[in-house]
């Protein structure tokens, strides 16, 4: 800053009154307080620049007895002037007011560029939250401005010419910067003879030998005490007393921040003013730091903060101690005064990143792990591999540290290490067993292929390969082989045993027969044969025969959608089912459907197949083993992109071919004005408050007539969830729209 003599109203040098005010009221008595400390014959005139040869500080209980006092006086110097034909080159918003006073300026310095010159009266009345107080204070500041930079300005025989005072001023000042620059190390060049021009042929002989011993010194012994001046402490310093200290609070605690802020209400309490206008303390701190990318002399700041980046990276673990013991290491020349230090710890980590918190690591960039993800994949072999040598140029590429290479992995959870390299493994358990099992080309256990994941039930990821038509099961063991693999026959189940039996027997098989056989020779209990049989793959005659059933003769019940609970119209005409999130679905298990939703979906007896959704591939399928009926596949993807949590719902929508899914969390389910508008989400449709609007999208998911009269459609509302089953949902329609029918049946319930 150029005024650095310059100091906060109430500090020294700047006046407490300004000199336009004393010419007028000079004379009269100076407030109590500071009576008692010049002596009780003390007027305002003492209050002017010359106070601080008197007195060192200035409290602010002091400040508010003057400006009571002023306040008296107002009418007698309302209309002089604030300033008068300021310099051109005096830039406001560099001076050091108070929070109040520099808003006021900020907000309208096109007012203060219009106005040459401005009274007190015109101040007060024109500007907003300006008063008497920030008038009198706007004054001093100014008046200390303009009187320092006459006090600088100095001139030259070269100079007088060619420039005016003032940039003569600043040509030496930057003759300092430069000096300091070298000083600290930030330029290359380490003699004198690099700042100075040549000498001139026309000098004496002697003034030439001088010049030539001036141009040999070492830039250091010439720079004295600037390296000390322009250090990072001193620079650090210097803004911070340049700034109202309530910025601190908010610089660090929101700006500086790495993980969870303090909320805009919180600050404010600590520091007594409004959550508005935190947030606007926090817009103009924004402003005030660009100070250090802006102006030159924070150099020194700017390139400690580059040095940090350097051995941090781009990002590591926040636990790690590294971030700690460099960040100590770069503020250790500070001195105990904790405000300087403690900023410098999140000023050079903000100019370096900034660096932020996610998932327990520090980022400078919150897209850097899916950009990893990106980067790496295509480095990918056909195998999906990953090379060493190629891992570690990507990462290094990307600003991050070798020594976080490993853990950096990990973190992305998409990469399992393996003997040659990292193998691209995504999706679920399934997916990842069959990238496993591909990558090792051999046959693999469930145990194998869990210790390789590191999550998931051994038991749960043998029996969903079992069901899974992508592989194999090739023994007892349990080992399994991707679907078709050479040198490899399927051991088959107990449908597999089934099957082999109805062959063996010339294509059917009385079904004691096949239970007791089959009970005995593989210690199969009888109840899970009766349940294989039962599926539709088989068919069973009226003389109790067990063949293999052909496709669609086996009668499956499918319920009507209209009758299907958890199955409703959208507005545009779709289905969609709606589904409560449990552990299951966020683990990545796969969950039933109802057999008329799936064929809704395009997904019929036998079928196994992908549909593309704006979350990824999610399977459908109908196994004509299963008892079960029709499944969909992991939607453990769409929970995370749609960020639902276990006890939210998801509603499927869609029509063969397309899928898309919706969220419905619980804060939404509370937020709604009414029951009836709850329902209405529950039953698929999008977010209302309007009991009307609601109503009809009830109607419409139920489909039930729409008509003008509310009262009907919420009747038959009830009679239609009652004839689904889902009486809770039905209890959400309030008594008052109770149907003829239920009116009759309480009173049947009455004792």
């Amino acid at each position: 800053m150029l005024y650095q003599q310059i100091n906060r109203w109430g500090m020294p040098p700047t006046p407490l009154v300004p000199a336009n005010i004393i010419e007028v009221i000079g004379d009269c008595s100076a407030p109590y307080s500071f009576r008692k400390t010049l002596g009780e014959e003390a007027k305002i005139r003492d209050l002017g620049k010359d106070l601080w040869n008197e007195i060192d500080i200035v409290s602010g209980n002091q400040i508010s007895e003057l400006i009571t006092l002023l306040r008296t006086y107002k009418a007698q110097y309302q209309a002089k002037l604030i300033y008068s034909d300021l310099p051109d080159n005096l830039s406001l918003l560099n001076l050091p007011f108070s929070t109040r006073t520099w808003n006021t300026v900020f907000y309208n310095t096109d007012y203060f560029q219009a106005n040459k010159s401005l009274t007190y009266d015109k101040a007060i009345k024109e500007l907003p939250n300006f008063g008497i107080k920030s008038a009198i204070e706007f004054a001093c500041v100014v008046e200390s401005a303009v009187s320092t930079r006459q006090f600088l300005e100095f001139s030259t025989e070269n100079d007088e010419q060619d420039e005016s005072p003032y940039e003569g001023w600043e040509k030496i000042r930057e003759f300092y910067k430069q000096i300091s620059a070298w000083a600290l190390g930030e330029r290359h060049l380490s003699e004198f003879s690099e700042l100075l021009p040549p000498p001139n042929n026309d000098w004496p002989e002697e003034i030439k030998l001088s010049w030539n011993q001036l141009s040999t010194l070492e830039t250091r012994r010439l720079a004295g005490n600037l390296e000390k001046l322009y250090s990072v402490p001193f620079l650090v310093g210097q803004f911070l007393a340049s700034i109202d200290q309530r910025f601190d609070q908010v610089i660090i605690n929101r700006v500086f921040s790495l993980g969870r802020a303090m909320t805009l209400s919180e600050i404010g309490r600590s520091l007594g003013i409004t959550r508005e206008r935190v947030r606007q303390l926090e817009k103009q701190a924004v402003v005030l730091l660009e100070r250090f990318h802006r102006d030159g002399m924070y150099s020194p700041v700017l390139r400690k903060a580059k040095e940090m980046r350097e051995l941090l990276g781009s990002a590591l673990p926040f636990e790690s101690l590294k971030f700690k013991n460099v960040v100590d290491e770069f503020t250790v020349d500070f001195s105990s005064d904790a405000r300087g230090k403690v900023f410098a710890q999140g000023l050079l980590p903000w100019l370096a990143g900034p660096y932020k918190i996610d998932s327990e690591w520090l980022l400078i960039d919150k897209y850097l792990p899916d950009k990893s993800i990106e980067e790496l994949q295509e480095n990918c072999d056909e195998r999906g591999i990953v090379y060493f040598e190629v891992l570690r140029e990507v990462l290094l590429e990307m600003e991050i540290k070798e020594e976080f290479h490993e853990q950096w992995i990990k973190r992305l959870q998409v990469f399992l290490k393996v003997d040659d390299g990292i193998l691209f493994i995504r999706g679920n358990v399934l997916d990842k067993a069959e990238t496993l099992i591909r990558y090792h080309d051999r046959p693999m256990t469930a145990e194998e292929i869990v210790d390789c994941i590191g999550r998931g039930s051994v038991r749960s990821v043998r029996q969903r390969m079992m069901n899974d038509e992508r592989f194999w099961r090739i023994n007892k063991n349990n080992e399994f082989v991707l679907a078709g693999t050479e040198g490899y026959d399927e051991y088959t189940s107990i449908t597999g045993k089934i099957v082999e039996e109805i062959q063996l027997s010339g294509g059917s098989v009385l079904i004691e027969q096949l239970v007791a056989k089959l009970a005995t020779k593989y210690s199969v209990k009888r109840n899970s044969i009766m349940i294989y049989v039962s599926t539709p793959m088989f068919a069973v005659d009226e003389n109790g025969n067990v063949r293999l059933a052909n496709i669609g003769e086996t009668p499956i019940e499918i319920d009507d959608l209209s009758q299907t609970p958890s199955c409703y119209r959208t507005n545009d005409g779709c289905w969609c089912l709606r589904v409560k999130l449990d552990s299951n679905h966020l683990r990545g298990s796969g969950s039933a459907l109802p057999n008329s939703f799936a064929k809704e979906l395009g997904c019929n007896l036998g079928d196994r197949f992908n549909v593309e959704t704006t979350f990824g591939r999610v399977m459908l399928s109908w196994p004509l083993k299963s008892s079960q009926g029709a499944t969909i596949g992991s939607i453990k993807s769409v929970v995370e992109s749609l960020h639902g949590n276990i006890g939210d719902y998801v509603f499927i929508i869609g029509s063969k071919p397309h899928v898309s899914f919706r969220l419905l969390t619980l804060s939404d389910l509370q937020n709604t004005a009414s029951r009836i508008c709850q329902l209405s989400l529950m039953l698929g449709a999008e977010y209302t408050n309007n009991e009307e609007t609601a109503t009809i999208n009830i109607a419409t998911a139920l489909e039930v007539p729409i008509s003008a009269d509310n009262q009907l459609m919420l009747v038959d509302a009830r009679d239609a969830l009652n004839l689904r089953g889902e009486d809770d949902l039905a209890r959400m329609i309030p008594e008052e729209f109770l149907s003829f029918d239920d009116y009759l049946k309480k009173i049947g319930d009455l004792p």
